[in-house]
């Protein structure tokens, strides 16, 4: 019998501490949801921290908990509109990573990590990272290495697409247009500096020389890429060459011209490609895509053979109209 009611008595003090346990647990909880980007008394962040995008505290930019200035368990960061992009778990410098589309649903699953160094802090993907579409079906496997993708496996065998190339693409046409946005607004600022304005110059024309070498580099391995490689991305190489110097376009006219026949480009954007083409080396245009105002009256440069251009458009799909 008192074997029994020790056993008894034990079991009710473990219930009265799992009780009080559980009233501190929600004390706290209360307090910090509560209080929030609140400071010790060593000046160090504690409890519940929100970071803001916008001085009215609408637009949250980071949400995350502290412990006497150290960052713990899930810290969520947010576009500068205020909608969640990824949540982070900081497990031995390890960061477990969640990315998602703007309806909260999951996109990615994988790890990253952060280097600190006298120069930079780096942050970057590595291992194998899972993707998910809009409906969270599991689509494909990342692999990466030290934030270089180094391989791509779909789940379903039949997808051709290359993400490699694609993300190599868009962050080709980012810098491109990144570049020239900054400078040019540069470059108008400096009308009254001529050294400033020559200096300027002459980074804009480096900058989109070094886009214009690496297209050609991709084009020379992979031919023009196709919109089941690279998708909406297939339009890149031809947008940036439109900024190339006559030569350059020139020699790559025909590889435009087998893509538009695939579906790969847009044959109407094609023809003002040509028709600029043709009208800089000289020649008559091929399209009438190009003209110009003399007062209120629009004039075309004079355009070859003009009898037969509604046959030319017909023939690649398009009419006078469009």
């Amino acid at each position: 019998m008192p074997f029994i009611q020790l056993k008894f008595i034990s079991f009710r003090g473990m219930w009265y501490y799992f009780k009080y346990v559980f009233l501190f647990c929600l004390i706290t909880s209360v307090f910090y949801s509560q209080k929030i980007n609140q400071f010790n008394k060593h000046g160090e962040r504690t409890g519940k921290w929100i970071t803001y995008n916008d001085s009215a505290k609408k637009l949250k930019s980071v949400e995350g908990k502290y412990w006497n200035g150290r960052s713990v368990g899930t810290f969520y960061y947010y576009t500068n509109d205020g909608i969640l992009e990824r949540s982070e778990k900081n497990r031995f410098r390890v960061l477990k990573t969640t990315a998602y589309y703007p309806n909260k649903n999951i996109r990615a699953r994988g790890k990253a990590k952060i280097k600190n160094t006298p120069e930079k802090i780096q942050y970057y993907y590595f291992g194998k990272w899972k993707y998910y579409d809009s409906t969270q079906a599991l689509e494909k496997y990342l692999y990466y290495e030290k934030g270089t993708l180094v391989k791509t496996r779909y789940v379903d065998k039949s997808n051709k697409t290359n993400d490699s190339l694609m993300y190599a693409l868009n962050a080709i046409d980012h810098h491109f247009n990144q570049s020239n946005s900054e400078l040019l607004d540069s470059i108008a600022y400096s009308a009254f500096n001529i050294q400033k304005r020559e200096r300027l110059q002459n980074e804009l024309f480096m900058s989109d020389t070094l886009s214009f070498i690496v297209i050609q580099q991709i084009l020379k391995l992979y031919g023009y890429p196709t919109k089941e490689k690279v998708h909406g991305s297939a339009v890149i190489p031809f947008y940036i060459l439109n900024f190339a110097p006559s030569g350059i376009r020139e020699k790559y006219l025909e590889l435009f011209k087998q893509a538009a026949t695939k579906g790969d480009l847009d044959w109407k954007s094609l023809t003002f490609f040509i028709d600029k083409l043709k009208l800089a080396k000289g020649e008559k245009q091929t399209y009438g895509t190009q003209y110009y105002y003399q007062g209120r009256n629009l004039i075309y440069y004079p355009i070859e053979d003009p009898e037969n251009l509604d046959k030319r458009l017909s023939e690649i799909g398009l009419n006078n109209k469009e």
